[in-house]
């Protein structure tokens, strides 16, 4: 009966996934402890370690990280006879284990189990976690450092900083790329430090490698190497990512980061790169537009306010728009018409005070000429052509020619 029992239970043992170590402390007097020897393992703790053979050799010997941490387990049970669970988990190959220790009979028979649990999948999950939680605490820096600045190379210069505070890197770097695919000119990099005229270089200088990359609107990674420095002053650099902006097939814009150590670039880190080049483009193509419309505004700006003809623009109001605001039958009659803009010499010509004009209703304006003006207005509008009409406009006593065209999508 108990070579049965003994059969089952070993059985059992020998059948579940958790390594199950039978360990007696050996010592070379009565009452010491020189070495831990494992006496029993089942076949899940020969899998975990992957070494063979266990039984009969010292845990030195075997698990030499393990040594110091098992023997102050010894002691806590025999102090207390509880188990104990070792302080960190323990590494093999990509492999992540807990390690958990127990008395075998009285706590102090000088036997003890060890526990391998297999903890690589919630590692994994608990890295992914933070890596995921990570990425999103950059892009809110990202995004928080870039949106009060409407500069483009100040936008580069801090998203350099951000990304290599982040990234812990010696260097990163954002270039902008001339059409031909050939020549990279950096402005700014992570310092801030603004170059005068830009920094241009060969993209033959980044290596034979890296450039076929980019050519092919691949990232390059690279983790310990020489690599050939576009700028023969920089210091030497030993690991890289290099992320390319490619549109409609076109070489635009490079986003490096690099380090002075070799390092083994994790998958996140190189697709946090590539995520921050694409938002650095689309950031300083915004901010490069709106300056071009911000300037094309200030040019017919200025036309507008140096011309000699008197101009206003005005929004239409439909019957059943009752309180003025714009709201009224898209296709009823043009009834009134409120001041968005005019220009000076609009104010020389009408007397009116631009400051006092804008957003009055042309009925309180003018209210003389207004049923003959909203006349023409609503036809300028129904026919999409514009009038020109010369008119005696009685609330000034002045006659004026006049031109009613569309403005917008009115």
């Amino acid at each position: 009966a108990l070579r049965a029992s003994e059969a089952k239970y070993r059985a059992i043992v020998d059948s579940i996934n958790e390594g199950i170590a039978l360990i007696e402390a050996v010592g070379d007097a009565p009452g010491t402890v020189s070495r831990l020897v494992f006496r029993e393992v089942n076949p899940a703790f020969a899998s975990h370690l992957d070494a063979h053979p266990i039984v009969g050799r010292s845990l030195a010997e075997v698990l030499p990280r393990l040594a110091a941490s098992c023997m102050d387990a010894l002691d806590r049970i025999r102090r207390s006879g509880v188990p104990v669970r070792a302080d960190a988990p323990l590494a093999v190959g990509d492999r992540w284990f807990d390690v958990r220790f127990a008395p075998v009979g009285a706590r102090d028979s000088g036997w003890i189990t060890m526990v391998l649990s297999d903890i690589t999948e919630r590692r994994q999950a608990e890295y992914e976690l933070r890596q995921r939680e990570q990425r999103h605490e950059f892009l809110l820096r990202l995004s928080d450092a870039l949106r009060p600045v409407s500069d483009p190379q100040t936008m580069q210069a801090l998203a350099m900083q951000v990304l290599a505070q982040h990234l812990g890197v010696s260097r990163a770097e954002y270039f902008d790329v001339d059409a031909t695919g050939g020549t990279a000119t950096l402005r700014r990099d992570h310092s801030g430090a603004p170059q005068a005229g830009g920094c241009s270089f060969s993209l033959n200088d980044f290596g034979a490698a890296p450039r076929a990359a980019y050519a092919a609107g691949k990232t390059y990674v690279c983790t310990d190497a020489a690599l050939p420095a576009p700028d023969a002053a920089a210091p030497q650099m030993r690991a890289m990512v290099g992320a390319p902006i490619l549109k409609d097939g076109i070489f635009r814009a490079l986003l490096t980061v690099a380090d002075a150590s070799p390092r083994d670039w994790s998958p996140v880190e190189v697709a946090l790169v590539e995520e921050t080049a694409e938002r650095v483009w689309t950031a300083v193509r915004r901010a490069q537009a709106e300056q071009a419309q911000q300037s094309s505004e200030m040019r017919y700006r200025s036309l507008f306010d140096r011309i000699d003809e008197g101009v206003a623009i005005c929004a239409a109001l439909r019957e059943g728009d009752r309180d003025g605001d714009g709201d009224g039958d898209a296709k009823g009659r043009v009834v009134d018409a409120r001041y968005l803009e005019l220009n000076p010499a609009y104010e020389r010509q009408t007397g009116l005070d631009r400051s006092r004009a804008l957003g009055t209703l042309a009925s309180a304006v003018f209210p003389l000429h207004h049923p003959t003006l909203m006349g023409i207005v609503d036809r300028v509008l129904r026919t999409g052509r514009a009038e020109r009409v010369e008119h005696l406009v009685p609330d000034l006593n002045r006659w004026f020619s006049l031109r009613v065209a569309p403005f917008g999508d009115a």
